[in-house]
């Protein structure tokens, strides 16, 4: 059995990680007079030559494809250009195409009010094919590619292309690039000595893959399908909604949990359905996407056990789906005083129906609304689509909460939503002591999660503190937001420790506390955290394990850790894992772009700070697709002044840790002097005091150097 509240961030990581991929979702509020971006290309080709007359243009991950920008122009004679005042945020690309090179689609990330560099590498055309065979060795027509990850050793690029982008690399539509008679794939054209990785979906075949082939190689080489369980979906819903359905294209998503079984694929819907073949199994997550329509029901990715996503050993099986037409609304969030507030994130649900026996709507046991996303603007106004119905509105993750949590109402014909009313976090302001209420300079504190990543901040030489409250729990036995916060507080160094809840009922702007620590052995606090993450998640009604995918055994702790000698190393003089022997060494894997990975940072940088001279550090792995200068720019700017290594287009390091359950990300790996494994989130273990790294890495660190000492 995993960690306790490692198991649960497996299941509710998938969640995360497509809200911090889209538009602007966690973003914190602004101001309104906040700076705007600056990006700066460079295009060059393979000898180093400015490449002049290329068209560039910005594209900004939305969650389900690459959405275009109005950013589009061409370089000069310098190859370069420079986008000025770029009024967008969030996990962005560059897309370069000239007559005579491959096109590039080349990741970056915006941060507001500072500049970003891009420098991109065109390389020749190369054209290619595959093979798609039936076990028996005949062709298959009808056959997409799913996706296709493209990288090049000499860019240092790696591009990840679902069948909806393929069409930006050669023109035309997606249907161009299924298989014909003779079960061949034209691929688009690609960048001259790349390696790829080929999924490959049909309607009636379960997925078939290619690992890592040279470009050059590809096109003496087969993928063989084979068969897997039939799952058809079929939309139900008013006549006019399911007319303006026909023919067209969706996306769907749909996992079987971190690192196991997942399928990212566009299909047409044709007689009122769509069909697709999956391995049988227990999925996680089935999520289905149409700009304009909301199409039902959306599972996010994070249940234990759902009816709905099981797939059963069988040739066929059906599922009904929901479809309505998605209409505009706008609405506004004020504070108190009835003044705009800008830059807040709004969700703005609908009811997550599926179609009955009958075909008539019918509501889920289990996540009852679905999500539509929008960040208001310098008036305080957000726009939203949402099918007519029942329609619940809450604002997350900004600097302002509702209380009650939510505001629920109909949405018929009306576009213009109530006015939503907010109010701002409180701050909390106080003092840390021992017994005998002395001041603890720099003791540790923190908030208590159930969820997410964990934000630490120190006391001062005099024991205070200042902590803005950015998130209230929801109480699982009252179906409300719990107006108080628990705080963590403990020495980093010894044994004194804390958990306190604090009242934030009535507080409006500072709550002025003392937080008073104990002596405790080294395992209570973990201990203590164990207990109540497991009883908060078992008061939610959900068991804590079913479900849950089996940890890889090779991550196990005990194990040996693989050594690596590849990548780009920054901020060391190391070369390899094992010029860290007899220390203990953090991997952080993450790459840029990644929300989650960016608000760990912190904690990441101060377990380091705390520990580095004590027989610890931190080894930052960022995994391929990004150039090395690129990863020291983006670190240096974030003063990530621990080792880092760059994993190589070839992906060495990730490969072998693959195995270990290195799937997504952040993930951590904790290994001892001796070159074991000693912790690892995705791997099994009982014993509650044992933390998990994701949310109490310093909590965990802490431990073991109070035990050994």
């Amino acid at each position: 059995m995993k960690n306790v509240r490692g198991a649960l961030w497996s299941r509710i990581l998938f969640v995360f990680v497509l809200m911090a991929t889209g538009v602007g979702i966690l973003r914190a509020t602004q101001e309104v007079d906040q700076p705007l971006n600056r990006v700066n290309v460079h295009v060059q080709d393979q000898d180093s030559r400015p490449v002049a007359g290329a068209n560039i243009e910005i594209r900004l991950w939305a969650g389900s494809g690459w959405k275009e920008t109005n950013c589009k122009a061409e370089t000069g004679a310098d190859g370069a250009f420079v986008f000025e005042d770029v009024n967008i945020e969030g996990y962005a690309a560059v897309l370069v195409t000239h007559s005579g090179h491959s096109s590039l689609l080349q990741d970056f990330s915006f941060e507001r009010g500072k500049s970003s560099t891009v420098s991109c590498m065109l390389l020749p055309p190369m054209i290619s094919s595959i093979q798609v065979l039936a076990p028996d060795g005949k062709p298959l027509a009808g056959a997409e590619i799913s996706r296709l990850t493209v990288s090049n050793p000499k860019s240092g690029v790696k591009m990840v292309l679902g069948n909806t982008e393929l069409p930006m690399f050669g023109g035309g539509a997606v249907e161009d690039f299924q298989s014909d008679e003779s079960g061949r794939i034209q691929l688009p054209p690609l960048p001259s000595g790349s390696v790829v990785s080929v999924e490959v979906n049909h309607p009636e075949w379960r997925t078939g893959k290619l690992a890592e082939v040279e470009l050059s190689d590809l096109q003496n080489t087969t993928v063989v399908l084979e068969k897997g369980t039939i799952v058809t979906s079929r939309f139900f819903g008013d006549s006019a909604t399911l007319s303006e359905l026909e023919g067209k294209r969706v996306r769907v998503l749909f996992s079987s949990g971190p690192g196991r079984y997942r399928i990212v694929h566009s299909h047409v819907i044709r007689d009122g359905s769509i069909t697709f073949c999956v391995e049988p199994g227990q999925y996680s997550g089935l999520s289905v996407y149409l700009e304009g329509f909301s199409l039902t029901p959306s599972i996010p990715g994070n249940l234990e056990s759902v009816e709905f996503a099981n797939i059963e050993v069988a040739d066929r099986i059906e599922r009904r789906m929901f479809a309505r037409r998605r209409h505009p609304a706008r609405g506004r969030v004020v504070n108190g005083a009835g003044k705009p507030v800008a830059g807040a994130t709004v969700m703005a649900e609908s009811e997550n129906l599926y179609a009955d026996a009958n075909g008539n709507p019918a509501t889920l046991p289990y996540f009852e609304w679905d999500t539509n996303l929008a960040t208001t603007d310098a008036n305080g106004f957000y726009d939203v689509q949402l099918p007519y119905g029942k329609t619940k509105i809450r604002v997350e993750w900004s600097d302002y909460y509702s209380d009650p949590d939510s505001r629920q109402l109909v949405f018929d014909h009306e576009t213009q939503l109530p006015d939503h009313i907010v109010k701002p976090y409180p701050v909390i302001a106080g003092t840390v002591v021992d017994e005998n209420q002395k001041p603890v300079a720099g003791a540790v504190v923190r908030p208590v999660t159930y969820f997410g990543e964990s934000e630490y901040l120190r006391a001062d030489g005099n024991g205070e503190f200042r902590m803005k409250v950015e998130q209230f729990e929801f109480d699982p036995i009252k179906k409300e937001r719990k107006l108080s916060r628990d705080l963590i507080a403990f020495d980093p160094y010894g044994n004194l420790c804390s958990i306190t809840t604090v009242d934030l009922k009535d507080a409006t702007t500072v709550k002025e506390i003392t937080l008073e620590m104990e002596r405790r052995e080294p395992e209570w606090l973990l201990g203590e955290l164990g207990t109540r993450s497991k009883q908060y998640w078992v008061d939610y009604g959900r068991e804590p394990f079913q479900g849950i995918p089996t940890a890889p055994e090779p991550g196990s702790p005990g194990n040996m850790a693989p050594e690596f000698e590849s990548g780009s190393w920054i901020n060391t003089s190391a070369t390899s894992l094992n010029d860290f022997r007899g220390q203990y060494v953090l991997l952080d894997f993450w790459f840029i772009g990644c929300g989650p990975c960016e608000r760990d940072f912190p904690s990441v940088k101060l377990v380091h700070e705390l520990y580095s001279q004590r027989g610890f550090t931190v080894l930052s792995v960022h995994i391929a697709g990004q150039t090395p200068e690129s990863v020291k720019q983006f670190s240096d700017a974030r003063k990530m002044n621990y080792p880092l290594v760059v994993d190589g287009v070839n992906e060495t390091i990730l490969n072998a840790y693959r195995p270990f359950g290195v799937n997504q990300f952040p993930s951590y790996i904790l290994i001892g002097p001796d070159g074991k494994v000693v912790r690892n989130d995705q791997a099994h273990s009982d014993d509650a005091t044992l933390g998990f790294l994701r949310g109490e890495k310093i909590e965990v660190i802490r431990q073991l150097m109070l035990t050994e000492k």
